[in-house]
């Protein structure tokens, strides 16, 4: 069977609020994005972007909840007992369209100290071949619970990686802190 995800984003722009914690249900303007991961992880999908643009100069900490991940591993992650054990269940919040270009742009998670250049990813040859199925690395590297259903990434491409930034400190930047890391990824279906 197909796993749903559904976007766990914690504002962090109020710190003394500890449970400002959206569930994202994956609508966009009312209407309903496809929920397996591998279904609206792409760069020009409008979740990506609607999420993208909320991540823009925004710090967040974000989970890609699958409904196949155990509450356990989301209470582990430090995502709210409350939060965990609801997020199947929960309606969550719709989102409207925007436009967001990358261009320029780097994915920075602020937890571990590290970034990627949208730039670069996306003229990266694998990333590339198939410009109108570029994956989007934002959703698998948060991804929780992947492997567990259809639709979930399971190609060899940096298998070990999806995951790693779940609940990381996310955002979106123009510019990168010199203290930080650059990171090469690249994530393919084919490979």
């Amino acid at each position: 069977m197909g796993q749903y995800y559904k976007p766990v984003i914690q504002n962090l722009s109020n710190p003394d609020n500890e449970m400002d914690i959206t569930i994202y249900n994956r609508d966009i303007d009312g209407e309903y994005t496809m929920a397996k991961l591998l279904e609206h992880s792409y760069m020009g999908n409008r979740l990506m972007k609607a999420i993208c643009k909320l991540l823009y100069k925004n710090k967040c900490k974000v989970a890609w909840a699958g409904d196949y991940a155990e509450p356990e591993e989301l209470i582990n992650l430090g995502i709210p007992s409350i939060i965990a054990n609801n997020i199947s269940s929960a309606e969550g919040v719709g989102l409207n369209s925007v436009e967001f270009d990358y261009k320029g742009k780097y994915l920075v998670n602020h937890t571990k100290g590290i970034y990627m250049s949208f730039d670069k990813y996306l003229n990266d040859e694998i990333n590339t071949s198939n410009p109108y199925a570029i994956i989007h690395p934002l959703s698998l590297l948060t991804a929780v619970g992947n492997g567990r259903g259809g639709g979930d990434y399971t190609a060899n491409m940096n298998l070990d990686l999806v995951g790693t930034w779940a609940w990381n400190e996310i955002e979106i930047t123009d510019e990168v802190s010199t203290d930080y890391s650059e990171v090469i990824i690249a994530f393919n279906e084919e490979m």
